[in-house]
């Protein structure tokens, strides 16, 4: 279940992603070393091995303290071993569409909050580049892609928010300009003197 649901993993997950902006298999595949340096999560993402440092949101300790510690490498052995099977890993996403059409959301997935991430990284004042180095993007064009309009809540969902589909005012992204698409999520962005560079 996304929200009172059985075990730590729903939940937690959907606060990694929300507040680091990290992808299903990197948090599936989460290790305790990633907790190893105070008051930091360290991540090497699985699509691009890419090096991720951020620092270490309050809440994601108590989620960390409230779950069990019964693997010396994972913190959720299960869903690594799912991820780590290309057979099986699609089941990890599948999962969770499953349980926002039961709660009647439609038109998102988990991904939407890696959206919802950079969305509110933007509005925060970080710059397309900043955002990129925490999403794990190699190039700004895809970064450009997940910054939106406002997130819009989602009342049937606890302390979590997808982006909505409704555009109003993009947030203002340094060196970025505004760029309507067809994008069902709304506004994407693309580098100044750089048509079509969304990726």
């Amino acid at each position: 279940m996304l929200v009172g649901g059985p075990g730590l993993y729903p939940r937690f997950a959907c606060h990694l992603s929300l507040e680091y902006g990290l992808r299903l298999s990197d948090i599936a595949k989460l290790e305790w070393a990633s907790f190893d340096k105070p008051g930091r999560i360290i991540v090497w993402t699985d699509k691009h091995d890419r090096r991720i440092e951020l620092p270490l949101h309050p809440e994601t300790l108590g989620l960390i303290g409230s779950g069990p510690h019964n693997h010396g490498r994972w913190v959720f052995p299960e869903q690594a071993a799912i991820a780590s099977d290309p057979s099986d890993r699609a089941k990890l996403s599948v999962y969770f569409s499953r349980q926002l059409k039961r709660l009647g959301i439609h038109g998102k997935s988990f991904h939407s909050l890696r959206h919802t991430f950079a969305t509110r990284r933007a509005k925060l004042g970080d710059t397309i580049d900043e955002i990129r180095l925490k999403m794990g993007h190699v190039s700004t064009a895809t970064t450009g892609g997940y910054v939106h309009a406002e997130p819009v809540e989602c009342p049937n969902i606890i302390q979590l928010d997808f982006v909505g589909y409704e555009r109003t005012e993009p947030p203002k992204v340094a060196g970025y300009s505004a760029a309507s698409t067809g994008s069902p999520c709304g506004t994407q962005f693309e580098p100044k003197g750089a048509p079509g560079a969304t990726g």
